[in-house]
């Protein structure tokens, strides 16, 4: 497969049951437990937003308030959070923007500009993947694995390659999966965990990197723990949705047009040594890219192999018209020219077309989130999933004129 565009987005976009319900069943369908095993089958979905985006509840300068919330946080908020039943969706805020938990209180220039926390961050989508596990077979739910305070500290020591740390959670984990096992105490075993992860930006990029480090140091052999057989803790990234990956962690890419600094360019820490290569073990990845970036300042990491490749089926690298947060969002209507007629709200902003259309790639592959109709039915849901007529003619329009893409 190659780079393609999206497909035209139908009469009222893509949230009534026409789309959504096929999409759901198709999900449905593609996440079945054929074993009819009594054990729990986790997904564990983690959401991480792009430089200088927030829209945690507690931060009380959450983008929603001004509507500038990005894609990621408008499919995070219709994401289900479902604990009891073994359905997990956590939300990380961009680099730059406050995130107590691993000791960042305010707003942060070296966040913006050198990704600052970047590390940190990917490592917190593992510590919120470990305490899922263990909430979801703790007899005692009221204790995490981690707690706030020793996962500032892991993740501090591990963002700076020590990852001694998490030695100690990680027995935890896998003795307390022993006993249920060997207790024959189903509801406290695992038969899978499913991973899901959605970015924008630099989001995006810690994505990749959570995904690069999980497979390919933290978790070998697709096991969480270092209990094998029946005691295994085992897991596998089903999807990956990406906005526009940009990395520019360290100097940007734009620096070398100025100053020879060599190897220099924004891949490096965590996003550096192939850490934006996805594994052959991840079941799917959409990645939504901007066809009219200045991409000197905005350096896009494609999902192609090595050698121009695109395993067949398993990897959709869609080009959408427009710069960087006309696919991912993050402005609000009629900020630099985004959505400029005041009636159509944040249905006027063309990146709600990608808004669409990744929110129905991720109910094809059985990420779980609220129905179409769930969504139409909430007011605060339907403004932000909005997709005025004219945007969509716009769009529609456009791409009848675009013509084939090439590879």
């Amino acid at each position: 497969m190659t780079i393609r565009w999206p497909e035209a987005m139908p009469e009222g976009g893509r949230l009534p049951l026409s789309q959504s319900e096929d999409a759901f069943k198709l999900g449905a369908l593609r996440m079945h437990d054929e074993t009819r095993s009594c054990r729990q089958t986790l997904q564990i979905s983690l959401f991480f937003d792009g430089t200088n985006n927030n829209d945690a509840a507690d931060n009380p300068l959450r983008d929603s308030k001004t509507r500038t919330h990005t894609n990621v946080a408008r499919l995070f908020n219709v994401a289900l959070d479902k604990n009891d039943q073994g359905v997990f969706a956590f939300y990380i805020p961009g680099v730059g923007t406050p995130l107590p938990e691993i000791g960042e209180e305010t707003y942060l220039q070296m966040g913006k500009a050198m990704a600052k926390g970047f590390n940190a961050r990917c490592l917190l989508g593992y510590v919120r993947v470990l305490n899922a596990v263990y909430y979801a077979i703790a007899p005692d739910k009221t204790l995490p694995l981690i707690s706030r305070d020793k996962a500032k500290t892991l993740c501090d020591a591990a963002a700076n390659g020590d990852m001694s740390g998490f030695d100690e959670p990680l027995q935890t984990l896998g003795v307390t999966h022993k006993l249920a096992v060997d207790a024959r105490h189903p509801p406290g075993t695992i038969r899978k965990i499913w991973i899901n992860v959605i970015g924008f930006s630099r989001g995006a990029a810690g994505a990749r990197a959570f995904v690069h480090k999980l497979v390919n140091h933290w978790a070998l052999g697709g096991n969480l723990v270092k209990f094998g057989g029946q005691y295994a803790l085992p897991y596998q990234v089903n999807f990956m949705g990406l906005f526009d990956t940009v990395a520019s962690v360290g100097p940007p890419d734009f620096t070398r047009a100025t100053v020879d600094i060599g190897s220099f360019d924004g891949h490096f820490a965590f996003a550096s040594g192939g850490a934006m290569r996805i594994p052959e073990s991840v079941r799917y990845c959409v990645h939504a890219f901007s066809i009219h970036e200045q991409r000197m300042s905005f350096p896009v990491d494609s999902i192609r192999e090595a050698g121009g490749a695109y395993p067949l089926g398993i990897r959709h690298e869609i080009a959408y018209p427009g710069v960087h947060s006309d696919v991912g969002g993050g402005y609000a209507p009629n900020e630099q020219g985004k959505g400029r007629d005041p009636g159509q709200g944040d249905g006027g902003k063309l990146s709600q077309i990608a808004l669409h259309d990744m929110y129905v790639h991720a109910l094809k592959y059985g990420v779980p989130m609220m129905k179409g109709d769930e969504i139409l039915d909430s007011a605060q849901m339907r403004a932000d999933f909005a997709l005025s007529p004219g945007t969509i003619e716009a769009f529609n329009g456009w791409l009848k004129t675009a013509g084939p893409i090439g590879r």
